[in-house]
């Protein structure tokens, strides 16, 4: 049984490189990032093979593409803080 967690729902949609996060190449013609929490667990099971770390950025030099398309991924910043990303997801994918 998950505990409840009042910060959830939550996302965001990032549709271009800024000057703090330009690792997902989103400066294509269409291309959006979708960024959201998960719970602990869930974020623990899918990236198990990755080091846990409590630092911003912790995955961003892992060597992990983010600019891989619908894809699930550690947030290149916040990933430590157990959220998600996924660079241009398919409907298919958004829904799962």
């Amino acid at each position: 049984m998950h505990e409840k967690n009042d910060k959830l729902p939550f996302a965001t949609l990032i549709t271009r490189d800024n000057e703090y996060d330009a690792v997902s190449n989103l400066n294509r013609e269409g291309f959006l990032r979708l960024n959201f929490p998960v719970d602990k667990q869930t974020f623990e099971s899918v990236f198990k093979e990755l080091p846990n770390s409590k630092k911003l950025e912790a995955y961003m030099h892992l060597g992990i593409d983010f600019t891989n398309e619908d894809t699930l991924m550690p947030h290149p910043t916040y990933g430590s803080m157990i959220w998600v990303c996924i660079a241009d997801p398919s409907r298919k994918t958004f829904e799962a």
